[in-house]
């Protein structure tokens, strides 16, 4: 007897060069799906290549393109789960007829020779002659009779699934381009319908985006009127210390002339001195003394003037530090009057946008409505109108 020939050694480790095949594959027509049982028993899934014949260095990718079926859960444990695979569906329908695939095979037994095999069934020389049943010797009186066996179809309660299974062949057999078809009148309506809302979006008029004055960094009308009355606070309290001031000045101004009229009446003073000097020249002796004395008051009287006038002095630098305060209030006032100007510039150009956001033809391209799929690029909307991709596809059937 001839033993079995195996076209590839047992090859548990994926390693063999000998075991690295290609072969030809010519697949079927279908418009869909395409299997096809690898032509030299089980292969290394990670060692799979899928070439087109006529331009073999463009690859395909498992998961896109086609998909490795058919596990072998006996090798996989010989092999420390490394997975290994008997057949290839073709899901892409752009893959042509002819392509071209390789890939490292286990062998062993699984890949034995078909034709030695025959040819060893064949030289097993069996005896092949007819024999008549009464030739045979010892031979029992009676058979056990033959088991029987029913039909599925005959046990009552099993019609209903004989019909199911009936249905789900017709469908089979019926293909899937029609429901292909549906799918894609499906999608085309889910399509325009979408175009009609977002059209509809587009035209409508006023706030649709529900915003308020503050979403487009404007102030409302009563914080603008806050901010003046804040500023005519601040510019009265100003006026109060500058009449203040005016006060200070006044009672400095009556200390002054206090001060001019006590000179003058010093001086009338001297006036009389000066004349009773005259008369009483020949008294000039006794009168030296109260020169000296006269001319001591004289003395701290000046020293008192010269102590005025410093303060008269330090009044006028006061006075210019006020008027300086005053400047800067003034420019404080006009910067906050800019402000005001410029608020109410950006709350204008603000209502621009508005109404430009509106008017645009196309302001929100990337925004999809919930009955019709997509994504949300933006929280801009926060009604019901737009979702994420997940709730889409949810309730689209698709997730």
């Amino acid at each position: 007897m001839a033993s079995i020939v195996y076209q590839y050694p047992l090859d548990l480790t994926g390693s063999l060069t000998s075991n690295a095949v290609e072969r030809q594959i010519t697949l079927g027509t279908g418009k869909v799906n395409r299997a096809f049982a690898f032509p030299d028993g089980p292969f290394f899934a990670d060692t799979f290549r899928l070439r087109v014949a006529n331009r073999p260095d463009a690859t395909y990718e498992r998961g896109t393109d086609y998909e490795l079926i058919f596990a072998h859960p006996t090798y996989e444990k010989l092999t420390k789960n490394r997975e290994i695979v008997m057949a290839v569906v073709v899901t892409n329908t752009a893959i042509p007829t002819d392509i071209t695939v390789s890939a490292q095979v286990v062998g062993g037994p699984q890949s034995a020779n078909i034709v030695a095999i025959e040819q060893a069934i064949a030289e097993l020389n069996l005896d092949n002659r007819t024999i008549a049943f009464k030739d045979l010797r010892n031979v029992p009186d009676t058979f056990p009779s033959a088991p029987t066996y029913k039909d599925v179809g005959d046990i009552y309660g099993f019609e209903y699934i004989i019909t199911v299974l009936a249905g789900i062949k017709d469908a089979i057999s019926s293909g899937d381009a029609v429901q292909l078809e549906n799918i894609k009148a499906i999608l085309e309506s889910l399509k325009n319908d979408f175009l009609d809302a977002l059209n509809a979006h587009i035209n409508a008029t006023g706030n649709v985006h529900h915003l308020d004055i503050h979403q487009v960094n404007g102030l409302t009308e009563t914080e603008i009127r806050a901010l003046i009355r804040d500023v005519q606070s601040a510019i009265d309290a100003t006026i109060t210390e500058i009449n203040a001031l005016k006060k200070a000045d006044e009672a400095l101004g009556r200390r002054i002339d206090a001060v001019v009229n006590s000179l003058e009446a010093w001086n009338d003073q001297l006036n009389v001195v000066a004349q009773n000097y005259q008369k009483m020249a020949l008294a000039l002796a006794n009168l030296n003394s109260l020169v000296l004395q006269l001319q001591k008051s004289i003395n701290d009287l000046n020293t008192k003037l010269n102590q005025v006038i410093q303060r008269v002095d330090a009044l006028e630098q006061q006075g210019q530090e006020t008027d300086q305060k005053i400047d800067q209030l003034q420019q404080n006032l006009d910067a906050l009057k800019q402000q005001v100007n410029n608020n109410t510039n950006a709350i204008s150009q603000a209502n621009q946008n508005l109404q430009n956001h509106i008017a645009a033809d196309d302001p929100h391209t990337g925004y999809l409505h919930k009955r019709y799929g997509g994504v949300v690029q933006a929280p801009v909307h926060v009604n019901a109108n737009l979702t994420s991709r997940d709730d889409v596809q949810a309730e689209a059937g698709t997730r």
